[in-house]
């Protein structure tokens, strides 16, 4: 809602919650300053009217000033006088949104839609009787909520049948308000679970070249060993020793990650939140993701390696002291491990490489989704009346002149109206009787309602393939007609035209029927993923509501390049002359833009993942090749004593990167079918065998091998034969 402090010139939209008088006590929370809401808070009077507002409101917009209790703000041109700021941290039940107000419902709402039993917009909290149990009070209230749900039923007349059946099937969901309400889970739940699957698999990579490095070090340090044996060092403190740096470094990694954690945390909120709108969240680190953090980094180092210290701890003394520093000292057992773990890391990065390409694709086609009409410079918001008792005439002509006068603002191009906002507002389906058979209700599809104001359809750029718009003609006093978009007309009419044909909705009368006058294309509201449904269009003016409690949807198309429309838009309806409630004027393109928040989180964490994976797995690479080649250097020497070429030389290094990598890049495609499930239902317009997805993945893959195994082969072509064979 809009809200304007006295005084100020500048309105500023504050988020505001309608609660009972015993919200805050029931709750258990409390006020700094002032008082929280009470029963005597409940009058409509305007000379009485109270508000209760954030401790982080009082802070942004009053710098906290004590003498805030008793000031007035207008809301919707309605004066509050503040009477209390909440205590310090509470943000209200619903996670990551922040209010700024609490107002009483009672004062703000009629007792009729109060009363309405078809109303769904409140959330109901409850304080649990000592000794009674969660699941005593589900049973108790489900029991009540079924009752409730037979009254909807038996008051509601020409309700269809599949409707009911939906109403009996209802279910009250219960859950612990200290989890809070959000919608954010819902949203964010499976794409999350994916990147834990896929940090996990991170972490799998990260412990093998953890495995890997311990293993040539260790086996680098056979020498140093040894000769510390040799000058009385035991092999017990040896081992403390040397597992005392291992905790070193788990410590020092495990506190870089936490860093890098707390900072990752912000950044993924801040992808996630709408522009203008950021979601509150405490990402801050506690004492457990610390201790767990601190605990995983040491078992990871102490159990990946315990056992190449061990072994080193067991080898002979005199005959390590007898090998030559730049020997080939690992065993078959220990060369062929290293190479088994570069393959796994080769193999694991692979799935991940994959999943990001595909997610990128996906969103690709997302974003070059036809949606039947065109996104750009629209803006929009809901509004409803806030007198009571207006009837249709009056809603009709208030509706009417503010489309002209919004259309009369420069730069804007059309305006129209909506019962329903264009994207994410909901569905509203119905029965339809076609008037061959009507006493037959087709209700094998669902079929979605939409009421719209004159030019709707040039609002949103959406071609009409038969028939004409809807006009101002189109009232209550006009012949009942209807707008079907493709999808309907094929469904119902095959290939016939529609025009001319009549439908009725069940519940209706015989009489009342509609005649089709138009047929539009198909368009997505609500569902990008799925085809369009069927969609049935209404005249706003034929269909308004009468009652206080429409919310219409206001749209205005400006002209490329034209700023300041929006500002003008507002202006436009402080300036009314009724007194009208309505929400933040916000972009077409940015709602539907929230319809992709997860799939882009999904694309860029899995980008960032599969390129950590790929620098793990060409580090890891790197390091076994380039140990391999230091070990390897007499035999090198020999080989380019007895002619072997440079170029000789290089290949063969370059042929072990090639091999391994193609190994890994075999076992990492099995891997990648095996997984592909998990990530299939979150992919649109692509599925999980792409081939060009899987052409450039390998491609991907390969030139990491290249690019790792290029300097240890290019260190071992330039190696001088003749100080080799001195030194050896």
């Amino acid at each position: 809602v809009s809200g304007n402090i006295e005084g100020a010139p500048q309105a500023e939209f504050v988020k505001r919650e309608l609660v009972s008088a015993n919200y805050f006590s029931t709750l258990g929370v409390n006020a700094v300053l002032g008082r929280t809401l009470g029963p005597g808070d409940e009058s409509k009077d305007t000379n009485q009217l109270v508000a209760v507002i954030s401790h982080a409101f009082w802070q942004r917009r009053f710098a906290k000033d004590p003498s805030i209790l008793g000031r007035v703000i207008y809301i919707n041109n309605l004066p509050r006088v503040i009477i209390g700021v909440s205590q310090a941290g509470f943000f209200g039940i619903e996670v990551g949104n922040s209010t700024d107000m609490w107002i009483p419902v009672q004062s703000f709402v009629s007792a009729s839609r109060l009363n309405n039993r078809s109303g769904g917009w409140l959330n109901l909290m409850a304080r649990l009787k000592p000794g009674i149990t969660l699941d005593q009070a589900r049973s108790n209230i489900d029991l009540l909520f079924q009752q409730f749900n037979s009254e909807v039923i038996s008051l509601s007349s020409g309700m269809p049948e599949s409707v009911k059946q939906e109403i009996r099937t209802r279910r009250v969901e219960i859950l612990p308000v200290s989890t809070g309400i959000s919608s954010l889970r819902k949203t964010f739940s499976r794409p999350l679970f994916v990147m834990m699957a896929i940090a996990g698999l991170v972490y799998i990579i990260a412990c093998i070249n953890v495995a890997t490095l311990i293993m040539v070090r260790t086996t680098a340090r056979r020498r140093e060993i040894g000769m510390r044996l040799a000058i009385g060092a035991s092999r017990a403190s040896l081992l403390r020793h040397f597992m005392i740096e291992s905790l070193l470094l788990a410590v020092l990694g495990g506190t870089f990650g936490l860093l890098m954690a707390s900072w990752v945390s912000r950044i993924i909120v801040l992808l996630v939140s709408k522009p203008g709108d950021p979601i509150l969240l405490d990402t801050s680190l506690d004492l457990r993701s610390v201790g767990f953090t601190m605990i995983v980094s040491a078992l990871t180092v102490v159990i990946l390696g315990a056992n190449p210290l061990i072994q080193a701890m067991r080898i002979n003394t005199a005959s390590v002291l007898k090998e030559n520093a730049r020997g080939i000292t690992q065993s078959r057992f220990q060369l062929m491990s290293s190479r088994i773990l570069v393959v796994l890391q080769i193999a694991i990065a692979m799935p991940l490489v994959i999943s990001a390409g595909l997610f990128f694709r996906s969103i690709r086609a997302l974003e070059n989704l036809d949606l039947g009409f065109n996104k750009q410079n629209v803006w929009m918001l809901q509004v409803r009346p806030m007198s009571e008792g207006l009837n249709l005439p009056q809603i009709s002509g208030m509706y009417s002149e503010l489309l002209d006068r919004i259309n009369s603002i420069p730069g804007v191009s059309v305006a129209s109206l909506s019962d329903l906002p264009l994207v994410k507002g909901g569905e509203r389906s119905a029965t339809i009787l076609l008037s061959e058979h009507t006493s037959q209700p087709v209700k094998d599809i669902d079929i979605q309602l939409l009421q719209v104001g004159p030019k709707f359809f040039q609002l949103m750029d959406t071609p009409i393939i038969q028939g004409r718009d809807f006009t101002s003609f189109d009232n209550e006093s006009a012949a009942k007609v209807a707008i079907v978009n493709e999808a309907m007309a094929r469904h119902f009419f095959q290939k016939k035209s529609p025009l001319g044909e009549r439908i009725s909705l069940a519940g209706m009368q015989p009489s009342a029927s509609i005649e089709i006058i138009g047929v539009v294309k198909d368009s997505r509201y609500n569902d990008l993923r799925n085809p369009p449904p069927p969609i049935l269009y209404l005249p706003l003016f034929q269909h308004a509501k009468t009652t206080e409690k429409s919310w219409i949807t206001i749209a205005a198309r400006s002209v490329n390049n034209v700023s300041g429309v929006p500002e003008a838009v507002l202006s436009e309806l402080r300036s009314a002359q009724w007194r009208l409630q309505y929400t933040e004027l916000s972009s077409l393109s940015s709602k539907l833009g929230e319809f992709l928040s997860s799939d882009r989180l999904l694309s860029r964490l899995a980008t960032i993942f599969s390129l950590l994976a790929i620098a793990l797995a060409s580090v890891g690479l790197y390091g076994i090749l380039s140990y391999s080649v230091s070990m390897r250097t007499n035999e090198i020497g020999i080989r380019m004593a007895l002619g072997a070429e440079r170029r000789n030389i290089f290949l063969l290094v370059m042929r072990e990167s090639f091999t391994l990598v193609f190994i890994g890049l075999g076992i990492g495609l099995v891997l990648a079918t095996a997984a592909s499930r998990l990530i299939s239902s979150n992919l649109f317009g692509v599925t999980t065998a792409d081939p060009l997805t899987l052409l450039l993945s390998t491609l991907v893959i390969v030139a990491v091998g290249m690019i790792a195994g290029y300097i240890p082969a290019w260190r071992a072509s330039i190696v001088d034969p003749i100080i080799t064979l001195r030194y050896e």
